[in-house]
């Protein structure tokens, strides 16, 4: 019966944890163009809204904040504690690098 409660108490903790979770609205820059995300809680959230609202594959982004890079699964809140609604952050489209023989980069035309 401890057992029981014991996981229905972590099950709450971490409910409450993904409700506190601060969302974000921004802009993206992508390319010299300004894109509004919305309600954005991890950097991949506001990556996949981009892809949707640009083209661009998210897989070949990467946000960055002053100046650093973002994990893409970080949580914006966690991020940079200086980030609030309504700042802008730049997209930096990248090519993947050739890996091991037999395997494929993905080039973009751009």
């Amino acid at each position: 019966m401890l057992t029981g409660l014991r996981g229905a108490f972590v099950a709450l903790l971490s409910l409450a944890v993904v409700v506190a979770q601060k969302e974000f609205d921004l802009n993206i820059v992508l390319r010299g163009r300004p894109y509004k995300i919305s309600k954005a809680k991890k950097v991949s959230d506001a990556l996949g809204q981009l892809e949707l609202k640009s083209g661009e594959r998210s897989a070949s982004l990467a946000l960055s904040f002053k100046g650093k890079v973002l994990d893409p699964e970080a949580l914006l809140e966690e991020v940079e504690p200086s980030l609030k609604d309504g700042d802008s952050l730049t997209a930096i489209p990248f090519r993947r690098k050739a890996g091991p023989e037999g395997s494929s980069a993905s080039f973009s035309s751009q």
